[in-house]
């Protein structure tokens, strides 16, 4: 194999890690949205309404 070759070769392969890369980056977004969406609905997490008041209290935020 040429230098030239073996060159494209390597561009080649960061371009197939970099669409891998990508793969699991949505892949593992994916997940995480199950996991909350899983624990919402078996009643876990905070509501809403309340991390709004937490929020608004901690920060000084008026209501509109």
């Amino acid at each position: 194999m040429t230098v030239s070759e073996l060159e494209s070769r390597v561009t080649s392969l960061e371009a197939e890690v970099e669409e891998l890369r990508r793969q699991l980056d949505y892949t593992q977004a994916l997940a995480g949205i199950k996991r909350g969406l899983d624990e919402a609905d078996r009643g876990l997490g905070t509501p809403l309404q309340q991390v709004d008041e937490q929020l608004r209290t901690k920060y000084s935020i008026p209501r509109p």
